[in-house]
């Protein structure tokens, strides 16, 4: 939660704030190179727990992003901001918020990777741990290959 809350304070407030080539801009650069591995973490950990496979808990989610993503848009239009009719009622596909669109695709995927995990050998599930984190780590991360490396953002990440 910690390096989450660094990730929104460097994007959001201190974009601006450093000389490019300082120390202190060339430290959190590279700090932020880490931090996206702890937001797959996070989801991963409230995925496990949080999800096991349930339809009820889907359903809830996608009650609750509609719930918020309209009075949202309500909110803007009657502060004269306008109304997004795609955002208010398309939030999974129009992306509206990148974080509830992967989780909810998440909790469609899960069943499927829990039902493989639930069935499979010690060792298959070990060889699909090291293959997420060749995929994430690797080839996501370090080489920063296109179509993986999304800044954690992708369900690439998510799922490995």
């Amino acid at each position: 939660m910690l390096l989450i809350t660094v990730w929104h304070i460097r994007v959001h407030y201190m974009a601006d704030l450093h000389d490019d080539g300082s120390l202190s801009r060339t430290f959190m650069d590279y700090l932020m190179c880490f931090i996206p591995f702890h937001v797959n973490l996070f989801i991963l950990i409230m995925g496990y727990f949080g999800i096991r496979n349930s339809k009820k808990k889907l359903v809830d989610t996608l009650l609750l992003l509609y719930f918020y993503s309209i009075s949202i848009n309500v909110i803007l239009w009657i502060s004269g901001e306008g109304f997004n009719v795609s955002d208010a009622f398309l939030p999974v596909s129009a992306n509206t918020w990148w974080f509830m669109t992967v989780y909810t695709v998440m909790l469609m995927v899960a069943p499927i990777i829990e039902k493989y995990v639930s069935e499979a050998s010690v060792k298959s599930v070990n060889m699909l741990v090291l293959g997420g984190l060749f995929v994430n780590f690797y080839l996501g991360f370090i080489r920063q290959v296109n179509n993986i490396y999304d800044y954690g953002y992708g369900m690439v990440n998510f799922i490995s």
